[in-house]
């Protein structure tokens, strides 16, 4: 397959010459009248279609879109589309649902990709120059909120036909990202990386059976007792130093508790027990109570007692700093360990799954533990959220929503239900455990959830958080009380006069 890339956006030249002059060819699929007329046919039955008038003709108009090279990414879903037909599987589907509303509305998508630190500047410079060029570009979504609040996004509100309430809408996700009664940020199911990047447990079923001290996690979150607690007790229990040389390294095969980055685990403590740094009142608007949120402050303190064993936590970025590569090649190196069996759990995202197929022994995946048993939801961290947003200088918005809504159901019609298949069937996973499995990620993907105080204001409050954790300090609240009044005038207040602005320039 020959995926056709963005070159690296050079500034300068784009200020005199717009980003249309820094892309490369284009990747199409037919023309009006032609192949793509009949790739699909239109006929399947469909369960989803958008609320939209019918016989649309958009006579051969091009679609663009701008999003993130597949190729440095081995753990999510970023192609939007395929030269040609892939076979079978997830991208088969998608291909077929880029040729259905090819078909059905007499457009044609062209498709390119960059890189993610490309992405932002492709946004900036598609607006400075008022430029129509991509139709949809790929944020992630620490930088498609600041974009969105800067008037660089199209307001879902003054898109024809977008319906946030249509079912391939991801309600949660989107709950989050409304503020003060403004849709900063709209999930549709064609974003498959928000169900590829939510936060799990993957569980090592072969230490499970091999140690009589470790339940196993799939019965106890079947007895709604997968907790915090239970949680770091079987984490405790799988630790052995195999040289027995009292230290811990995988430099040494050891077996470690939880292996993860600081940055995917840390969170996922919190956010799976129903706690956010920020809280948001009826009306949507923000509030940061972090410092003064004693069920977080708890678990944090908590979370600083495990990681101060031995042999508990093994960091990704110290285990494996000596990987070439840094970011996703160190991550990937620290999914590879668990796979070879040196820790209980692996805290990752769902789409890790897809590097553990060598893994020689069954694992298994549950959802993050909740805070006690009282809890009544298993709740889901997403991180990132990589989301296709339209530049504020399209000029068709008809054709646009139209083709957003169409993304959203055909989605949800096709790839979706492609996903899960997949997920079910990966051969590690054992036959009497795909139900299990089954239920497992109902709960996951049903339940959706974001702190923004992790997310895209996670430089002022995530990070420091982590820096105690990573520290074992746990002067939590000396640490979340000075970053107070930073985060409500630079953060929360800002937010909100920004949207205050949009909501007058969109009649609201």
């Amino acid at each position: 397959m020959n995926r056709k890339k963005i070159i690296s956006l050079l500034i300068a030249t784009a200020v005199l010459v717009g980003t249309s002059a820094l892309v490369s060819c284009k990747t199409e699929h037919g023309k009006p009248g032609e192949s793509t007329k009949n790739t699909d046919g239109g006929s399947d039955e469909r369960q989803y279609r958008p609320d939209v008038p019918e016989g649309l003709d958009f006579k051969g108009a091009n679609f663009d879109v701008l999003g993130m090279d597949p190729e440095l990414y081995q753990s999510t879903i970023v192609e939007f589309d395929f030269d040609k037909a892939p076979g079978e599987g997830i991208n088969s589907a998608i291909y077929k649902r880029n040729r259905r509303i090819e078909h059905d509305y007499n457009i044609v998508f062209r498709s390119e990709y960059g890189a993610i630190d490309e992405m932002s500047d492709a946004i900036s410079e598609e607006v400075r120059a008022d430029e129509d060029t991509y139709k949809l570009i790929m944020l992630i979504s620490r930088e498609a909120f600041p974009h969105s609040l800067q008037g660089d996004v199209m307001p879902y509100q003054t898109i024809p036909h977008v319906n946030l309430d249509q079912p391939w809408y991801i309600k949660n996700v989107n709950d989050s990202f409304s503020i003060y009664g403004y849709n900063v940020l709209a999930y549709t199911d064609e974003c498959m990386n928000a169900y590829m990047q939510s936060v799990c447990v993957f569980f090592n079923m072969g230490i499970v059976k091999d140690n009589a001290n470790i339940d196993n996690p799939y019965d106890l979150l079947e007895a709604g007792k997968w907790t915090l607690d239970d949680f770091y007790r079987l984490a405790n229990n799988a630790i052995y130093d195999v040289n027995g040389n009292g230290t811990y390294s995988a430099a040494e095969n050891d077996i470690f508790g939880v292996i993860s980055e600081g940055d995917a685990f840390y969170p996922g403590m919190w956010v799976g027990s129903g706690t956010t740094t920020i809280e948001k009142d009826r009306r949507g608007m923000p509030s940061y109570t972090a410092y003064s949120n004693e069920k977080l402050i708890g678990i944090l303190e908590k979370l600083t007692e495990n990681l101060a064993k031995d042999g508990f936590f093994c960091q990704t970025w110290v285990e494996f700093s000596n990987v070439v590569g840094g970011g996703d090649a160190q991550r990937n190196a620290a999914v590879e360990y668990f796979a070879r069996g040196g820790g209980l759990f692996r805290v990752g995202t769902i789409g890790q799954i897809q590097l553990l197929r060598h893994m020689e022994a069954d694992f298994g995946i549950v959802p993050l533990p909740k805070y006690d048993e009282a809890q009544q939801t298993y709740y889901s961290r997403m991180v990132d959220g990589w989301i296709h947003v339209a530049p504020s200088t399209v000029r068709d918005r008809n054709m646009l929503g139209v083709i957003i809504e169409a993304l959203g159901a055909e989605s949800k019609n096709l790839v979706i239900p492609e996903f899960f298949d997949v997920a079910l069937n990966y051969k590690l996973i054992r036959d009497e455990d795909i139900e299990r499995t089954r239920k497992s990620l109902d709960l996951i993907f049903g339940n959706a959830a974001m702190d923004l105080g992790e997310t895209i204001w996670q430089n002022n409050i995530r990070n420091t958080i982590i820096s105690m954790l990573d520290q074992k300090d746990n002067n939590f609240v000396s640490a979340l009380t000075a970053i107070k009044d930073t985060v409500e005038e630079k953060c929360i207040n800002e937010t909100l006069r920004q949207i205050t602005e949009l909501k007058k320039a969109v009649g609201e």
